[in-house]
């Protein structure tokens, strides 16, 4: 009898009977096929089918039925399995093509990680860039204000420099005309010294005019009394007061000869020097030979000790120049900031000062020779009345 699906679920639902008739199944189908159980409901219908057991037995007809229901029911579900291992199998091969693309996304990820990492350390160097070039940017801010400050202090010394050169250019006209000053000045000294070694030339020969007088007295009175002796006491007297008025006249002479000498030195005192000279090369040309000779070999010496003392004044010139200019750069270094040397403190007078007492020996060379040859002349004119008084004595 054909069975519904209502029994066909009842059976499943009741587990017990259908344990139990698995069984009796496994039973009948042991008994019925000795050797093997069969698998698949082919070989159950044919194990089954042509049996005469189906037409003997209903309930075992039943139990053939249940059995290829149910191995139907086996058949469906290894259909099932299949379907859903070929649903698992492409479920896995989604799953690997996932997994796969997931790599591949990973990787690009990586990638993409990778060059955002050096994108950011480069965005991190641009920054430290950025505030390196900040700092740059204010020292060089800094740098532009102290070079502004520097070139305005620079334009400041320059404007001192020129002010210091203007007044280093007047103070070296200032130390010219200064030098003109005493140039001049020892212009009008050296008449004034000349004035003064010819009246100490003068005084000197007033005492030499004295001695030589009172030697002539000495001798004049020693010769007469050798001449008279004493026989002829009237005629010394008488001789002696001849004596007496040649001393008078002699003195008259002298006194004479005195007051013109002193009216020659205020003569001398009133006129400039070339008149001395001239005066002097006139006098020359009176005077002796060997006189002559000697004065011009004095004037020879004079000359050549001029010329040494002319050349040591150019040497001690350019040896002064060279001090001022060294001076005058330490100036410069010590306002300009660099050290001060020892060697500094020189004045700067000293070459005046220098030059004039280099100039003071040539004044007095041509001194002593003006007052040589005044001497020559007045002991010639001396020796001329000398000669005169005694031959008007001897007369």
């Amino acid at each position: 009898m054909p069975v519904g699906p209502q029994w066909r679920h009842h059976l499943l639902y009741t587990h017990d009977c259908h344990l139990v008739l698995a069984l009796s199944i496994r039973c009948s189908i042991s008994l019925l096929c000795p050797t093997g159980v069969p698998t698949t409901p082919s070989e159950i219908g044919m194990i089954v089918a042509p049996s005469s057991y189906m037409q003997l037995d209903p309930a075992l007809s039943f139990v053939v039925y249940i059995l290829e229901d149910t191995f139907k029911d086996m058949g469906l579900k290894r259909h099932l399995v299949v379907v859903e291992v070929e649903n698992y199998r492409s479920a896995m091969g989604k799953m690997a093509e996932d997994i796969i693309a997931l790599r591949t996304q990973m990787v690009r990820l990586e990638a993409e990680n990778s060059q955002l990492r050096s994108a950011l350390s480069l965005q991190q160097d641009l920054g430290k860039d950025l505030i390196i070039m900040l700092l740059l940017c204010s020292s060089l801010a800094n740098e532009t204000s102290k070079a502004a400050s520097q070139r305005d202090r620079i334009q400041m010394l320059q404007n001192d420099l020129i002010k210091e050169n203007d007044s280093e250019k007047e103070l070296l006209k200032l130390q010219r005309v200064h030098q003109q000053q005493q140039e001049d000045l020892q212009r009008c000294h050296s008449p004034l010294a000349k004035m003064a070694n010819l009246e100490a030339t003068v005084k000197h020969q007033e005492k030499v005019i004295e001695k030589m007088e009172k030697a002539l007295d000495s001798k004049l009175i020693e010769k007469t009394s050798k001449q008279t002796g004493d026989r002829r006491p009237l005629v010394n007297r008488q001789r002696v007061g001849g004596t007496d008025n040649r001393k008078e006249e002699i003195e008259s002479a002298l006194a004479a000869e005195n007051s013109r000498l002193r009216g020659e030195l205020d003569r001398i005192h009133q006129q400039p020097a070339p008149v001395i000279k001239q005066q002097s090369a006139q006098r020359k040309e009176a005077l002796p030979v060997e006189e002559r000779i000697s004065l011009l070999s004095k004037m020879e010496r004079a000359e050549a000790r001029v010329q040494t003392l002319e050349a040591q004044l150019e040497e001690n010139s350019n040896l002064w120049g060279r001090e001022k200019q060294e001076m005058l750069t330490k100036l410069s270094e010590h306002r300009h900031g660099f050290v001060r040397t020892d060697s500094f403190k020189a004045p700067l007078t000293n070459g005046m000062r220098f030059s004039i007492s280099s100039m003071s020996p040539w004044l007095s060379a041509r001194a002593a020779a003006t007052s040589a040859l005044s001497s020559s002349w007045r002991l010639g004119c001396l020796a001329s009345s000398y000669n005169v008084h005694s031959s008007v004595i001897e007369v």
